[in-house]
């Protein structure tokens, strides 16, 4: 409580600074300092009023006996007996002077002791009031310098007859006093040693665990080894700190084997997974790589033998087979890119040529549905290099689903190239004046098998792979996919790049590679 309600800084941030043993050593050293000094001035002050008071007592002793002895003498203004009686007091060390005052306040008779300093001036001052006995001590530079003492004198009960004035040096204070000092400062030098040399022997019993407990916790978070355990070596709240360390190494232990079981669980079914997508894959796409074969074949000879009536059917037919070979195609891509199967192959790729190529091969997806490409591609793209495969199944992706979602509208796409930390990079915007999307669509759009929402999805078709795999791509390409759109108004995505892809980095275990050839992706 003490501590909390005392304010000291400068000294509480030199504190915070020390080691924990030598916090120890210095509050213990400054609470024996402390407690040493206020008993010190108790003492000091208790010495000191009661050897003030035993002073004053002496002297008024001294003034009640010259008050009887010169009773007479001032009555009768005898002089010279007077001062002989002063003189009587030369016998005690401390007096300084004696004086005789008579009722108008002259001397009468005054004792002056050699070791007295200076002259002695005019009448004493002092207040001389008649009716009580005053006293005072007079200051000096550090400590009070004489003691003066004045009593009325009376003779009978009311015939006032005078003052006796006395003068008494301190010289015994002030040596005590300065003794005093001396033997305190001894003493709180030998307390401080004393409680520095016991105070460094004890401190190991706080500090030691303490400083066990963190190379404890130190080594744990350095190795990353939950089965170190601390050592416990008593039962004060330390102790149980360290109870409670270890609680917290056993509930982390067992949360990571939960978690390296889940992950092993993990790893299982993924394996399971890509097995049974590799086997289905094959299974799936041999039928259906011989019914568009098929259909192929069937719609030349329909064609070469007139049935007209047939080739309607055979191109649905095909239609179909090719959407769904595109969609098992994007599932396994998905597939691959998560069990990590795949990589990324930077080649070096004129830009402007692949962008040509891959609005060549949409151009016919604009046709279908009414819509106008534009493409404007700035001046000095030059080469780059990066998976020119990835970056042909991005465009497409980007350039279909903008045909898909706009009807009788204008899609524009824009290649650039531009600065970032000091490389190249080149950007691929795709704006179209389509549907658009919300806020709220555009938070789960680049998530695997999410489309704007479902009526979307009836309407226009496709798994919503299609963007989720691409901004994959985009990652491991070194760059990334962002999108931005208006409901109503259309979308506008943009693709950014490096110039000279990034090697991938070797804890990276999932990697993209590119297909035999690029396909549209068949939905956002």
């Amino acid at each position: 409580m003490l501590l909390q309600c005392a304010r000291f800084p400068k000294g509480m941030k030199l504190l915070q600074d020390l080691s924990i043993r030598r916090k120890l050593i210095a509050i213990i050293l400054m609470t024996t300092s402390a407690v040493f000094l206020l008993t010190a001035v108790a003492f000091f002050s208790y010495d000191l009023v009661t050897l003030r008071g035993r002073m004053v007592e002496e002297l008024k002793v001294m003034a009640r006996l010259v008050d009887a002895n010169t009773q007479a003498l001032l009555l009768f203004n005898e002089q010279d007996e007077a001062r002989a009686r002063l003189e009587s007091l030369a016998a005690q060390p401390r007096l300084l002077s004696a004086r005789l005052l008579t009722p108008d306040g002259k001397v009468l008779a005054e004792y002056v002791a050699k070791s007295r300093e200076g002259p002695m001036g005019g009448p004493p001052e002092v207040e001389t009031v008649r009716d009580q006995e005053l006293h005072r001590f007079l200051p000096g530079t550090l400590l009070p310098r004489r003691l003066v003492l004045s009593r009325p004198i009376y003779i009978g009960q009311d015939q006032f007859a005078g003052w006796v004035y006395l003068e008494s040096d301190t010289r015994e204070l002030t040596a005590r006093l300065w003794n005093y000092f001396g033997v305190t400062a001894l003493i709180m030098l030998a307390a401080s040693g004393l409680a520095f040399l016991l105070s460094s022997r004890l401190q190991g019993l706080v500090s030691e665990p303490i400083l066990h407990l963190v190379q404890v916790a130190g080594e744990v978070s350095h190795k990353q080894d939950y089965r170190v355990r601390a050592t416990r070596r008593g039962d004060d709240e330390v102790g149980k700190l360290v109870d409670a360390f270890n609680e917290m190494l056993v509930q982390i232990e067992r949360r990571d084997e939960a978690l390296v079981e889940a992950r092993d669980q993990a790893y299982e079914v993924s394996r399971t997974k890509s097995a049974f997508l590799a086997n289905m894959s094959h299974e799936l796409r041999t039928p259906l790589n011989a019914i568009i074969g098929y259909t192929e074949m069937l719609r030349e000879e329909a064609e070469e033998v007139g049935q007209e009536d047939f080739i309607p059917d055979l191109v649905k037919i095909h239609s179909a087979g090719k959407h769904l070979l595109g969609l098992i195609n994007d599932i396994l891509d998905l597939s691959k890119i998560e069990a990590g199967k795949m990589t990324v192959h930077a080649e070096l790729f004129d830009v402007a040529g692949v962008v040509r190529d891959v609005a060549s091969t949409v151009q016919p997806l604009f046709d279908k549905n009414g819509n106008v490409l534009v493409v404007e591609t700035g001046d000095g793209l030059g080469d780059m290099s990066s998976d020119v495969t990835r970056v042909r199944q991005v465009l497409l992706n980007l350039l279909s689903n903008a045909s898909k979602f706009t009807s009788a509208g204008r899609v524009h796409m824009r290649v650039g190239k531009f600065e970032r930390d000091g490389a190249d990079w080149v950007r691929f915007a795709v704006q179209d004046s389509g549907i658009g999307m919300t806020p709220e669509q555009l938070a789960k759009l680049f998530q695997p098998f999410s489309q704007a929402d479902s009526s979307t999805t009836r309407k226009y078709g496709g798994t919503g792979l299609g963007l989720a795999i691409s901004r994959r791509f985009c990652h491991m390409m070194g760059g990334d996919i962002a999108v931005t759109s208006e409901i109503g108004k259309g979308s506008t995505f943009t693709v950014e790049l490096p110039v000279a892809m990034p090697e991938p980095a070797a804890s990276s275990a999932v990697r993209a590679r590119a297909a035999a050839e690029p396909r549209p992706a068949t939905g956002r």
